[in-house]
Parts: C-alpha cells; sequence; structure tokens
C-alpha cells in the first residue's frame, strides 16, 4: 500500500466514497448526520480547496483505497495546548480496512500535521462507527468529548 497527497484527478473515487459515508452515518444518527441536498458538490468544492491549500493536509492510499484531509486549528485561548490538526474527513472504501489502511493514513497524516506545526489531532466519527472507532483506539488516540443532539422545540 503506498500512501500520497490527495490530487484533483482523486476527488471522483473521494466522493463516491465521501457519499456512501454520509449515508451510512445518517442511518446511525439521522438528525445530525442528514445529508444536504448538494452535499456532493458542496464537497468536491470544500476539498479541492483543502488539496490546493498548502497548509491543509490531504492524502489517498492506494490501492486499498481511502483518504484523510485535515486542517490546522489554533487551540481556543483557554486551553494550554498548541495548535491541532482536526481530520475533517477521513474513510476506507471497506470496513475491514480500517486496522490497516485507516491506522496507516491516520499516521501519515499526523506526520504532515506534526510539520506543519500541529500538537494534537482530532477526529470525529459517528457513535456506532465501530470500525472507525477501533482504528482509533489502534492508533493511540481516546475520546475527549461527545455531542449531544436534540429538537430545540422538545421539552
Amino acid at each position: 500500500m503506498s500512501i500520497r497527497p490527495a490530487a484533483p484527478g482523486d476527488l471522483n473515487r473521494i466522493l463516491a466514497l465521501a457519499e456512501a459515508q454520509r449515508e451510512e452515518y445518517a442511518g446511525f444518527q439521522p438528525r445530525f448526520w442528514r445529508p444536504a441536498a448538494a452535499a456532493a458538490a458542496a464537497q468536491r468544492q470544500y476539498l479541492l480547496g483543502l488539496i490546493e491549500d498548502g497548509d491543509a493536509v490531504a492524502l489517498v492510499s492506494e490501492p486499498s483505497f481511502g483518504y484523510a484531509f485535515g486542517t490546522l486549528l489554533a487551540a481556543p485561548p483557554v486551553y494550554e495546548r498548541g495548535p491541532a490538526c482536526l481530520v475533517v474527513d477521513f474513510a476506507v472504501e471497506d470496513r475491514q480496512l480500517w486496522p490497516r489502511v485507516g491506522v496507516e493514513l491516520l499516521a501519515a497524516l499526523r506526520v504532515m500535521a506534526r510539520d506543519r506545526g500541529a500538537t494534537d489531532v482530532v477526529v470525529v466519527t459517528a457513535r456506532l462507527d465501530g470500525p472507525k472507532r477501533a482504528a482509533l483506539t489502534a492508533a493511540g488516540l481516546v475520546p475527549a468529548s461527545e455531542w449531544w443532539v436534540g429538537r430545540l422545540d422538545a421539552p
């Protein structure tokens, strides 16, 4: 397996995988993960911008396909830590690839983020995405927060 920088020519494959992940996540928690009607078009522009941004990290793996995109964010001033690399999109083409491909993509992303000045990595995932959560644990990450979702008109 090789990991390389993502290129504009990778976008169709990335977007197909991202759409499948959106559908899966919508099944896990429809209110929070509900895809927007124009999700693919919006994501194409967003990810293309990250590919072209010299400060972002944009990687793909092949032949076992997966991708990871990260951006650097300053820590809020109330916390004593450096910038974090927020992994804004991260998927593999088959759930069975998380232990190897997912972990290796994350390792490569972490090296590149560290080289850009990041001190931490932050990955968001669906609570019910067991294979991805196991890969994050295998990569040495630990849960740091939870997001709770509810309607505003409910008691």
